[in-house]
């Protein structure tokens, strides 16, 4: 593509997949269940919007940057409800390979989580302000077609309890379509 400016506008939507909790872990009775946080289940849906814009020119990089905002968060039939959450990305690709179809990728990410709901009660353990970065290549395959093979790692966060670190390695294809 050359030089300007590209807009995007992007959705995303979680449906509820696999075994999940089976009581609220924040009950009397739930503090000795084992659970897993990850897996939503149970009824608990997810929607959000995205916005991207990226510019070519003759600097270095085509720069981008990424505005993604929860829209609707359902409750689920054990009374889970998560957070909404807010993402504004800082994108960087590099214009020259490496080798052959293979750019360096940077991106710097700044999350605002709001507080999980059980019930009536806000778990001592979500909600919070994150800075991850991400280094990654991105792999032109042909023009409409690219992969990215990428890995996350915090640098710094602002939260509530105990929260995992947001380590991950991702694949991921896109695909333009006319």
């Amino acid at each position: 593509m050359g030089p300007g400016w590209r807009l995007y506008l992007g959705s995303d939507v979680v449906v509820p997949t696999g075994a999940s909790f089976r009581g609220n872990p924040f009950s009397d009775d739930g503090a000795s269940e084992n659970h897993r946080h990850f897996a939503l289940g149970h009824g608990t849906q997810q929607a959000d919007i995205s916005l991207e814009a990226w510019h070519r020119s003759e600097f270095p990089f085509i720069m981008g940057a990424t505005i993604r905002h929860g829209i609707y968060s359902s409750t689920s039939d054990i009374g889970y409800k998560p957070g909404s959450r807010t993402k504004i990305e800082i994108h960087a690709i590099r214009q020259r390979g490496i080798i052959t179809n293979a750019y360096p990728y940077f991106k710097l990410t700044t999350r605002f989580d709001r507080k999980d709901k059980w019930e009536t009660i806000n778990p001592p353990n979500s909600g919070g302000t994150f800075i991850d970065g991400m280094i990654g290549i991105n792999l032109e395959i042909n023009e409409k077609v690219s992969g990215i093979i990428n890995f996350d790692f915090p640098i710094w966060k602002s939260v509530t309890g105990e929260q995992l670190d947001s380590f991950r390695f991702v694949f991921s294809f896109r695909r333009i379509i006319n």
